[in-house]
């Protein structure tokens, strides 16, 4: 049956999941907000289609699963809203096209925001987008907090100064046991940007990390010392209990493998009370760095595999 036949059959407290991809006809539009508008047993919801969001006003108090794919059209308001108002959320992936929130970033984006709504439950967040939009993702990062958060993936964004701070703060302030972390910088244009020092202050910031993907963000001497027991006046290297780094082939110009190697070594010699890096994963393209691999085999401790 067509679109909106099939939503005749349907009653909005029996939805528990729902999937709306990007093909569905624009005129099914009002049907979907009034059913979505009743569906408070929903526990996953999919879209696709930014549209279906513009006016929506829905409270979905059992939500667990949610992934938005979101284009121009799409309010930033509405993305923040949703999130809001589903407390009991586990999994956000929000994957945006070019500039999409950048359109419609609200007036009061920059201004001193009320208190943050806390996702005690969310324990996966990963935004992505193939384009610049760092005032729309420090919008959503101080407006939230998610204290149970376990792995977090930011993609295209941290290129911006101010998505450092922002992202520093949300760590911070959720006070969250972050396990696994990938920081990824997809624009070329911009793969200088990223300070290690903003790098620093945000591994800093996450004592339990056990998985670091980086790519477009560089391993420099700064990184790889603070990462080396011995190093620091406090005694103790950041991401005490890493066990594995990998580093996309855009982050492998910059890193200073002699530091890495060092650093690697340095946390098998360090306290037995810690957790030992026993894993190096380079995603390369270029074949020079075969002698990079060959180094870290040579100078890294026994136990580390690269």
């Amino acid at each position: 049956p067509c679109p909106e036949s099939m939503w005749a059959f349907v009653l909005p407290s029996q939805l528990v999941e729902l999937r709306l991809g990007p093909m569905f006809s624009v005129g099914v539009n009002e049907m979907i907000d009034l059913h979505l508008s009743n569906a408070s047993n929903l526990q996953i919801l999919e879209i696709a289609r930014p549209t279906v969001l513009e006016s929506s006003n829905w409270n979905f108090p059992n939500l667990r699963i949610l992934s938005l794919a979101t284009r121009g059209s799409t309010t930033l308001n509405a993305i923040v809203a949703l999130l809001e108002s589903s407390l009991n959320l586990e999994q956000v992936k929000i994957t945006a096209e070019i500039d999409s929130f950048n359109e419609d970033l609200p007036d009061d984006a920059d201004s001193e925001h009320e208190r943050a709504t806390c996702l005690k439950r969310l324990r996966t967040l990963h935004v992505t987008s193939t384009g610049t939009w760092s005032g729309a993702i420090q919008y959503l990062l101080d407006r939230i907090e998610a204290p149970a958060l376990r792995a977090l993936t930011l993609s295209s964004v941290v290129d911006h100064p101010s998505i450092w701070t922002s992202l520093e703060d949300f760590i911070k302030e959720s006070r969250m046991n972050l396990k696994i972390l990938h920081l990824a910088c997809l624009n070329p244009y911009y793969l200088s940007i990223p300070r290690d020092t903003d790098t620093l202050r945000v591994l800093e910031q996450v004592s339990t990390l056990e998985f670091l993907y980086l790519h477009g963000i560089c391993l420099t001497s700064l990184l790889t010392r603070a990462m080396t027991y011995g190093t620091r006046q406090v005694g103790r290297p950041i991401c005490p209990r890493l066990l594995t780094i990998c580093l996309g082939h855009r982050s492998l110009d910059g890193t200073d493998f002699v530091g890495l190697a060092e650093a690697l070594s340095s946390r098998r010699r360090g306290s037995r009370s810690a957790s030992k890096t026993t894993r190096v994963l380079l995603n390369f393209e270029d074949p020079g760095f075969n002698a990079v691999v060959q180094y870290l085999k040579k100078n890294c401790s026994q136990g580390v595999t690269v």
